[in-house]
């Protein structure tokens, strides 16, 4: 999610329609399926092998 982190407006498809739009501040602080995008990556970068 850094690579978008400082884009001015995202739109996030779902089952090929807009889910969600907006700057990324926004789409975090709604928790959607941006914000649980996030989340995901977070966890994931947490993994150890």
């Amino acid at each position: 999610m850094r690579t978008v982190e400082g884009a001015d407006k995202l739109v996030l498809l779902k089952d090929g329609r807009v889910a969600e739009q907006g700057s990324p501040a926004e789409l975090s602080s709604k928790g959607g399926l941006y914000a649980k995008m996030c989340a995901l990556q977070q966890q994931s970068g947490e993994w150890r092998i």
